[in-house]
């Protein structure tokens, strides 16, 4: 061979050594017989799994300003509460919205508040700190819209400098370019709530002293609270702060002849959207919009309907000896689709006693009622399935998907039954394929 002549790419490349084949088999084998043992350990005696949903602490926060809100705080709760909220506190004094991220501007400033709604004051080492974060990143005024909002509750922030939300939105009709149903679901099931809360404006007095006013920049009279105009004369963003602004001024005014009207309608589909369901949406933003909506219209504290949605919402929290924290949601059907999907594939038996018990209660979870998806696929039948425990208004095309994939693991005594949910959840699907041929999860 010419000694000038290149290497081969086999004699380059490094020698990478894995060992015996069957020993690397032996403990793949162990491996997945240990996980599958663990996932048996965790299934539930009905049949499903559903594991922790973990969230940031803005959930916390929010815990604690809507029980200040409603005046049903719980102090044993809330400093529980507090000390989930310090225990996620970054080192450089602020929150952020997911794990080792960086501090996020509205994050850092619920928990400022939560922490001294719950009785810490601004002198705090760990309040010390947070301020300086906040004030970093530019005080209140640069929080998110949801935030400002929840401010206002409080007196915190200007209910005229926040986007309008008139509850006049629910009167649209579905044909017309914007409605309720032109948006997704869960904006959907969080606008329709608040859209109460802007129209009555709900206040709590607080003390000063459990305020926010030190966190804006140069303090809340020098502020410029309200959303900044575009640069561009001619554009989208001031297109619509325009109509925010006119209708700020029929508000003010009190030029609002559909207000009474769009209430009502605005309450008769809350209530509507209650049914079959752990609580509006059965996710934590719209259950928390939809308590103080409830408040708003004139329902105590002991209403049952206040009662029922407070009790949805207090079976997301995890208490334990010294911290509280709370799920944005349940996720039973996504876990259970998941896991018995796993153990199919790992090679248990179709017909294992615990498969067949996991698939007989996934096929319980099966939607046989229409729900808000059905106003853009009149056509379609329901099938589907949903990510909760219930929430028969919202399946969603990928827990319907991963369900199918699962349930074909599963060798069924009622065979027939089984192949005929498959059957009826993949129609389902089929007919909430979108024009451009993909899929969104909850609406066509």
């Amino acid at each position: 061979m010419d000694n000038h002549s290149p290497l081969s790419p086999m004699a380059t490349a490094p020698q990478i050594r894995f060992g015996k084949i069957d020993d690397l088999s032996s403990r793949v084998a162990a491996a997945t017989d240990a996980a599958r043992k663990s996932l048996f350990s965790q299934q539930h005696e009905e049949g499903y799994w559903c594991g922790e949903l973990e969230a940031d602490t803005t959930l916390e926060s929010d815990y604690i300003l809507l029980h200040t809100l409603l005046g049903t705080g719980d102090p044993r709760r809330f400093a529980k509460a507090a000390n989930y909220i310090l225990q996620h506190q970054n080192e450089d004094g602020g929150w952020s919205i997911y794990a080792a991220g960086p501090s996020n501007v509205s994050a850092s400033v619920k928990a400022y508040f939560g922490l001294k709604l719950a009785g810490y004051t601004a002198d705090h080492a760990a309040l010390v700190r947070a301020r300086k974060k906040i004030l970093e990143m530019g005080g209140v005024t640069k929080v998110n819209t949801f935030t400002k909002i929840y401010l206002c509750f409080f007196g915190q922030y200007d209910y005229d400098a926040v986007p309008a939300i008139p509850p006049e939105i629910v009167l649209f009709p579905k044909w017309f370019w914007f409605n309720i149903y032109e948006i997704s679901s869960w904006s959907r099931a969080i606008l329709v709530p608040l859209s109460i809360c802007y129209a009555k404006k709900p206040f709590k007095k607080i003390p000063a002293e459990r305020g926010v006013e030190e966190l804006f920049v140069g303090g809340r009279d020098k502020s410029r609270m309200h959303l900044h105009w575009d640069d561009n004369l001619i554009s989208w963003r001031n297109f619509f702060l325009v109509l925010d602004r006119m209708t700020h001024w029929f508000e003010r005014v009190h030029i609002r002849p559909l207000r009474s009207i769009a209430l009502k309608s605005a309450e008769k589909w809350l209530l509507q959207h209650f049914e079959m369901s752990d609580g509006l949406g059965a996710i934590y933003p719209s259950m928390l919009n939809a308590i103080i909506a409830l408040r708003c219209l004139g329902y105590s504290v002991d209403d049952p309907q206040v009662i029922r949605a407070l009790d949805e919402f207090e079976k997301l929290g995890i208490e334990e000896e010294h911290t509280f924290r709370m799920q944005p949601c349940m996720s039973p059907v996504w876990d259970t689709a998941y896991a018995l999907f796993a153990l199919g594939e790992g090679g248990e038996p179709a017909d294992d006693p615990r498969m067949v018990k996991c698939a007989d209660w996934i096929l319980q979870k099966q939607v046989r009622t229409v729900g808000d998806w059905k106003v853009k696929n009149a056509k379609g039948q329901p099938g589907g399935w949903y990510f909760e425990f219930n929430n028969e208004f919202y399946p969603d095309v990928d827990d319907s998907a991963m369900v199918c994939l699962a349930l074909s693991h599963v060798e069924h005594p009622n065979g027939r039954y089984l192949r005929e949910s498959i059957q009826r959840a993949i129609d389902w699907i089929l007919s909430m394929q979108c024009r451009n041929g993909g899929w969104a999860s909850f609406d066509k």
